[in-house]
């Protein structure tokens, strides 16, 4: 081995040392968050997935980050990692007989997010006949981890859209999101699933719940040119969900909140909603692979 090359970071294990069977290495840059650890850290687990021995007598662990919220630990173990079998930084140095490692985990790809949800155990392809509910996010409940981006004129925004829902009696039903209404995973994913049809609200974290919504979903997304990103787009693209955005000049110069044109919101909901789920999957054209992933079988 070259001189230039340190080999201090190599230990052999002690004689008594415990050595794991399986352990993955999924660590990323605020693996933490809930927003992260969907974007990054699910994409390095579905990659490597292939590698772990899912049907061994010992469960694999999994080298992350350090430890996150709630609602992330409850992500760990549904991906297929217990909570004591999730080591984050700062844990006694453990060792493993196989280390997997997926080196290139690319941001986007939906091979990686399609294969996630199954990991989930959710069904995107699943047909359900009450979808009937439009879900606004809001940032003005003081719950957002991160200042700015709230729409000042959100309760305008609001009758406007409940009013068009009136005027189309298709018994659509608007509903402002509450994480805390759901006592577990299981019922938030299955409730977006059978019911979402549009999720509407200003870029943040718990804009990243359209994932649970089934493929056509319609996602409307407010931006400030002050502070623009492709994140959402680009998930709702590989999910074969209908988006859009509206990008718009900051309340006062520099600043990030918001007024929406509630003329502009209407117009795209009266345009598309309820008409993806019948639309070509752009994913079947572009994406031609005959695959579970696609809701598709090789015989297809």
């Amino acid at each position: 081995m070259s001189d230039l090359v340190s080999t201090s970071p190599i230990h052999l294990p002690e004689e008594d040392a415990e050595i794991l069977d399986e352990v993955l290495i999924a660590s990323s840059p605020d693996s933490w968050s809930f927003q992260h650890h969907l974007d990054r850290v699910t994409h390095i687990v579905t990659q490597g997935a292939h590698l772990l021995d899912l049907t061994s007598a010992k469960a694999p662990f999994v080298f992350t980050g350090k430890s996150g919220t709630n609602f992330v630990r409850a992500l760990w173990e549904r991906l297929g990692f217990e909570e004591k079998h999730v080591l984050h930084r700062g844990n006694p140095t453990a060792i493993a007989r196989h280390l997997i490692f997926s080196c290139r985990a690319v941001l986007v790809h939906p091979f990686l997010s399609l294969g996630a949800l199954q990991r989930f155990g959710i069904d995107h392809y699943q047909p359900s006949s009450t979808r009937n509910k439009i879900v606004y996010m809001s940032r003005s409940n003081g719950r957002a981890s991160n200042g700015g981006r709230k729409v000042l004129n959100e309760e305008e925004l609001l009758e406007g859209i409940q009013s068009l829902l009136n005027e189309r009696k298709l018994g659509e039903e608007l509903v402002l999101f509450d994480e805390d209404a759901f006592p577990d995973l299981d019922s938030l994913f299955s409730w977006f699933g059978a019911n979402v049809a549009a999720i509407v609200g200003p870029h943040g974290g718990a804009l990243l719940h359209h994932r649970w919504a089934a493929k056509g979903a319609l996602i409307i997304e407010f931006m400030p040119t002050t502070f623009t990103s492709l994140a959402i787009y680009e998930e709702a693209s590989v999910l074969s969900q209908q988006y859009a955005v509206l990008v718009v000049d900051p309340s006062v110069e520099g600043g990030k909140d918001m007024v929406i044109d509630v003329e502009d919101v209407t117009r795209l909901l009266t345009e598309h909603l309820g008409k993806g789920e019948t639309a070509e999957d752009p994913l079947r054209k572009y994406y031609p692979w005959k695959a579970k992933e696609l809701g598709l079988d090789s015989s297809d």
